[in-house]
């Protein structure tokens, strides 16, 4: 990942955001990487130091939802959490037109 003012992480800095997602590819491996953990545990850092709450993908498993609950994260996307549903069984209310 690339820092520097030329790279991406600048994004965090200058643009607006309430949540900081975490790529689901750290969250899938991070059960057994070292590596995704650090990860996991630095961007939970990152978003609590900027007062934004954080979002892990790809939560599959009990375990995952363990590991990502115990680092602090706040909120979680996956097949754990739920399976996909079509758009159009959303209870969507007033946003509905919005979709569909």
């Amino acid at each position: 990942m690339d820092v520097s003012p030329h790279g991406r992480g600048t994004v965090v800095k200058h643009l607006p955001f309430d949540f900081l997602k975490i790529d689901g590819e750290f969250v899938s491996g991070c059960l057994t990487s070292r590596t995704d953990q650090l990860v996991i545990e630095a961007v939970v850092r990152i978003a609590r130091g900027m007062g934004k709450e954080t979002i892990a993908e790809f939560v599959s498993t009990p375990k995952l939802e363990v590991f990502v609950r115990e680092q602090g994260v706040d909120y979680a996307q996956g097949f754990e959490v739920g399976q996909p549903i079509p758009i159009a069984e959303l209870d969507l209310g007033q946003h509905a037109a919005r979709v569909s």
